[in-house]
């Protein structure tokens, strides 16, 4: 497997009245991500972690069900590409 990057996840459909970003970050760091920064309300979140985009966006996807009981589409991207 890869080293750890950082990466940044995209979700759509999150606002402050949707996902409380807490409650966001707490599943991302379920998920056995680290270092995870939630960005404001956007539910943007910049997390480091090893594997591919699609490999980790479903990760994160399982964990806000398993967390929140919902997923919001999610796309990931390692932020020295972007």
């Amino acid at each position: 497997m890869p080293a750890p990057r950082r990466h940044a996840a995209f979700l759509r459909g999150v606002y402050p009245t949707t996902c409380a970003m807490p409650a966001l970050r707490a599943a991302f760091e379920r998920a056995g991500f680290t270092d995870v920064r939630t960005v404001l309300g956007s539910g943007n979140v910049v997390f480091t972690a090893a594997g591919t985009p699609a490999a980790l966006a479903t990760r994160a996807e399982a964990a806000m069900v398993a967390s929140l009981g919902r997923s919001f589409p999610t796309i990931v991207r390692p932020l020295d590409e972007l």
